[in-house]
């Protein structure tokens, strides 16, 4: 018998899973907890998805709706703040508080902690009309502190593996982003624009 996750195979990533700069195949690294990293190209483009995934009645793995997609020069804003998530996990384990923590990492992506939670959320976030502050959405996934250092490894894994993820720069680096205009009118930087 179908279930009806059987019916969409385009929710599926590819059983082969991206090439990787030496020609192996690739297709997720388990992080805990049901979360998987994976990498995979979509209109040529290589993009990193930290995902929740689930089994089917058939005992089919999927990915689910519950996660986040890093295209590349978001995955190069992610890497700056590894350091700092790890750092605040390991001072939260020597004196077990966890402190606020809130960071951009592009196009509505932000990587929270909270101290009533002993997770890291990494979610989408719209501003609601007449609003100025952004409000999380349902779209994201949430990392236990436990396997934190299993994403963190992860991610140095596919990084040495991808020559687009390894030479990749935030987009504020790039050379257009010296007008203020510009990076004022950049998607991935100011999603939120009636808020400047």
């Amino acid at each position: 018998m179908l279930d009806k996750y059987d019916l969409v195979p385009a929710l599926r990533s590819s059983d082969s899973g991206e090439q990787t700069d030496d020609g192996e195949n690739f297709n997720k690294i388990h992080i805990g907890a049901e979360r998987y990293l994976s990498v995979t190209r979509f209109k040529n483009e290589l993009r990193v998805h930290i995902r929740r995934h689930e089994k089917t009645a058939s005992g089919r793995d999927y990915p689910t709706k519950m996660g986040v997609c890093l295209p590349v020069k978001r995955f190069a804003r992610f890497l700056d703040v590894l350091s700092e998530v790890t750092d605040r996990i390991a001072a939260a384990t020597l004196d077990s508080q966890i402190l606020e923590y809130r960071r951009h990492i592009g196009g509505g992506i932000f990587v929270t902690m909270d101290p009533n939670f002993k997770v890291v959320n990494l979610r989408l976030y719209f501003r609601p009309e007449g609003t100025t502050k952004p409000i999380p959405t349902r779209c994201g996934v949430t990392i236990k502190l436990d396997n934190w250092r299993n994403l963190v490894q992860a991610v140095e894994k596919v990084s040495s593996c991808y020559h687009e993820l390894r030479d990749a720069s935030p987009c504020y680096m790039d050379d257009d982003h010296m007008n203020q205009m510009v990076m004022h009118d950049c998607n991935e930087c100011t999603p939120f624009k009636e808020i400047l």
